[in-house]
């Protein structure tokens, strides 16, 4: 019998199905071959390569366009990986090549940092995947049964669970926390590493409920099963299997009958194997020459593009590499603290090369404290989150049910000294450039409908930012108050380092390329967010610099124009649209994380009428 497919987009979107990504797939391949006649060109051209890099670029980047609308489904051959990573090597030596014979008067041009800056998004796109082939997506399994099946759900990495438990009077339970299956007699089971769902089976139930029983057919031979005894109830059996290169994430159930399975694609190859090593050598081994190549054409581009080729490097773990030395930025020596922090809770804190702050290595400390807010401020914080709630419901919830609220329940303030010096530095740059756009050209530098912006439900009508002076925002430099969805522990990194733009995406797609993803209404950073031991959840309230904003409503963005629009361009944000389009949320992304101050840590429960 047959399965649903779910590649999904994490913003709304329709979903590639199997037959296009596998077209897609096709179209990649036949698109990596006629770059590997282009380089051989290359070979053969002194400094007068420009059009030959031209056509390259138009390749590399139909190349991207086809990756990204394909997906995950677009690696799930590892001889396709190889192939790419060949590809990129070729890339890099063959550019490598022009600067050792002096030949690189077109890789200063624009077309020539074009082509270092797509093949840059390409590589990312390999790491991102490759860094995901080793973890299962079914992270464990539950089940409830007693004269029949009424129970099964599936936890995902990310926490997201998906299915379906039942009280005795037929009501679905909530799935988030694990009394109600506790309840119901049921307890999760762990997969192991690479251990995959491929089938299920079993047998419908005559009297209701999900089914009579049912089993979980595993790509490692485990069978996981969950039954009843009372044979009386026992229905026709049913059997549904995934398709090659997919695993189950869902069963669905209809009154006493399994009415089919949700699948999506997986890595197939196993990640101990021969083959993942060398995937992995090869990836390896071509990332120091692109990173390379990145900060000689970025040298010429200005600072923007210099700090995302940072930025990209320290997402490869080569932040340390000589060719970028020049690109650091010593702290500032005065901090120019706010007036209203409490300097008395804050204490010395090391600093290590990774953690996104841009310091000087002789003197390795931050002051750093966090401080507890109080009732009133709790009260005012709150009522932002109701000013910016929208009950709407995004692929990214992943089957979660959308929550009627969010109830604020305690939340610290951040005061951390190098990134705030770090932030007002780039806010003043901004600020400047800002200030010269003004003077030749139209920039979008406001947005009167912004959420976090809208008069609060007060007395006399004020907007967050003009409660108190402490919350005040430069809108000069077009700076906002924006949510961010985490977890506790990424939330409690970022607060003491600073926002990484390798970091980002993690929970869900990169849609708009690898930067800061940030939301004005806190619905949409909900949907990212996991829960603690206490059952509660985290968001950020960050201060966030956009500048000159390049609004975007495409269904399909291209994303190499959308980065270096903002770290080779006029602008200095993306503002994705997904209101307009999908009528779900609209997001904001920088590209530097220098733009975004995370201020408040807020911990929280979903509500539900």
């Amino acid at each position: 019998m047959g399965c649903g497919t779910s590649s999904t987009a994490s913003d709304g979107s329709e979903p590639v199905n199997q037959k296009t990504a596998a077209a897609l797939t096709t179209r990649s391949k036949e698109l990596v071959g006629d770059i590997s006649e282009l380089l051989t060109a290359l070979s053969h051209h002194g400094d007068d390569a420009s059009h030959v890099v031209s056509s390259m670029n138009e390749k590399i980047k139909v190349w991207m366009d086809a990756l990204s609308e394909a997906g995950q489904m677009a690696w799930t051959d590892p001889g396709f990986f190889l192939e790419a990573i060949k590809v990129l090597r070729k890339i890099s030596e063959a550019l490598q090549e022009k600067l050792l014979r002096g030949e690189d008067q077109w890789l200063q041009s624009d077309f020539g940092f074009e082509l270092v800056s797509q093949t840059s998004q390409i590589l990312a796109m390999i790491a991102t995947a490759e860094e995901s082939s080793p973890r299962n997506h079914v992270k464990r399994v539950a089940g409830g049964h007693g004269w029949a099946l009424h129970g099964l759900a599936f936890e995902l990495q990310d926490g997201t669970r998906l299915g379906k438990f039942l009280t005795n009077s037929g009501s679905e339970m909530d799935l988030l926390g694990d009394s109600g299956l506790r309840d119901r007699g049921s307890g999760w089971k762990d997969l192991q590493a690479g251990e995959r769902i491929l089938q299920v089976s079993g047998y419908h139930c005559k009297q209701g409920y999900l089914a009579y029983g049912i089993s979980l057919h595993t790509n490692l031979g485990r069978v996981i099963t969950y039954t009843s005894s009372h044979q009386d109830w026992k229905g026709k059996p049913f059997n549904y299997k995934a398709p090659a290169g997919q695993e189950i994430e869902k069963v669905n159930f209809g009154y006493g009958k399994c009415t089919g399975i949700r699948c999506v694609p997986f890595l197939f190859w196993d990640s101990n194997t021969e083959l993942a090593a060398e995937i992995r050598k090869g990836l390896d081994a071509i990332k120091e020459p692109v990173v390379t190549l990145l900060a000689n054409v970025s040298k010429s581009k200005g600072a923007g593009a210099q700090r995302y080729a940072l930025g990209f490097a320290q997402s490869m773990n080569l932040g340390g590499l000589e060719c970028l030395d020049g690109f650091r930025e010593n702290v500032s020596d005065s901090f120019n603290l706010p007036g209203f922090w409490d300097l008395s809770i804050m204490e010395g804190l090391d600093v290590v090369a990774d953690s996104g702050l841009n310091f000087d290595p002789s003197f390795n400390k931050n002051w750093w404290g966090k401080c507890n807010l109080d009732a009133e401020e709790l009260a005012t914080i709150q009522l932002l989150i109701d000013a910016s709630f929208r009950k709407r419901y995004t692929r990214d919830r992943k089957g979660s049910k959308v929550p009627d609220g969010l109830k604020l329940l305690r939340a610290v303030r951040i005061q951390n000294a190098l990134n705030w010096a770090d932030y007002i530095a780039c806010k003043s740059r901004i600020k400047k450039e800002l200030a010269n756009l003004r003077n030749t050209s139209d920039v979008l530098d406001s947005l009167a409908d912004l959420k976090t912006a809208l008069p609060l439900p007060v007395d006399n009508g004020q907007k967050f930012h003009e409660l108190n002076s402490k919350y005040e925002v430069d809108m000069d430099a077009n700076s906002v108050w924006l949510f961010h969805g985490t977890n506790e522990a990424a939330a409690d990194s970022i607060s003491r380092g600073d926002f990484r733009v390798d970091k980002a995406g993690s929970n869900a797609g990169t849609l708009f390329g690898r930067g800061v993803y940030l939301a004005e209404s806190c619905s949409k950073s909900d949907e990212y967010s996991e829960e603690n031991a206490e059952g509660l959840r985290c968001l950020m309230l960050c201060r966030a610099v956009l500048g000159n904003i390049n609004y975007c409503a495409e269904k399909r963005p291209n994303v190499n124009e959308l980065v270096t629009s903002c770290t080779a361009g006029s602008y200095h944000s993306v503002l994705g649209d997904r209101e307009k389009i999908h009528n779900t949320f609209r997001e904001f992304i920088v590209y530097d994380g220098n733009q975004v101050y995370p201020e408040f840590v807020l911990w929280y429960r979903r509500m539900y009428n």
